[in-house]
């Protein structure tokens, strides 16, 4: 078969890319995991992972639903008090990836003692339920000299 010439940069484009597409192997963290993760070079958070939440699957799964990249701790009681861990070294916080943009660090807090399970819907499964998320800057903001600082200022 002869590839005409026109078409073969676009067929070799096509091939390079689709051989750059890397199959990515997470393993999803489970409850009772011991996790770092970076939100910023001023927020690491070394915690061992509480309940897990239940997925609810939506239109978009396909595209977005990345469970291992997800930065979710878990859900806890409100009077709930993390374990201390040995601090990590400067070196270990370089080395450390940030977070996937869609996947900031996360958590739900229960007001009471009810046992209910959390999900990742968009409203919160219960009244006695607060979501926590701390999200980052967007490029914009980044490049318009705002700060996380300034950013909770003007919220």
């Amino acid at each position: 078969m002869i590839i005409p010439l026109k078409l073969q940069p676009l067929l070799i484009s096509s091939l390079v890319l689709s051989g750059c597409k890397l199959k990515e192997k997470l393993d999803t963290p489970k409850e009772g995991d011991i996790v770092v993760w970076k939100q910023n070079p001023q927020l690491i958070v070394k915690a061992k992972l509480g309940p897990r939440r239940e997925h609810i699957p939506d239109q978009f799964d396909s595209e977005f639903y990345r469970p291992a990249r997800e930065h979710y701790l878990g859900q806890f009681p409100i009077d709930y008090i993390p374990e201390k861990f040995v601090p990590i070294t400067q070196q270990q916080a370089d080395s450390l990836p940030m977070p996937d943009s869609n996947r900031q660090l996360q958590f739900d807090l229960k007001l009471s003692n009810l046992d209910f399970q959390a999900t990742d819907g968009y409203l919160p499964d219960h009244n006695d339920q607060v979501r926590v998320r701390i999200e980052g800057l967007t490029m914009d903001m980044v490049s318009m000299g705002i700060t996380s600082k300034k950013a909770l200022i003007e919220k």
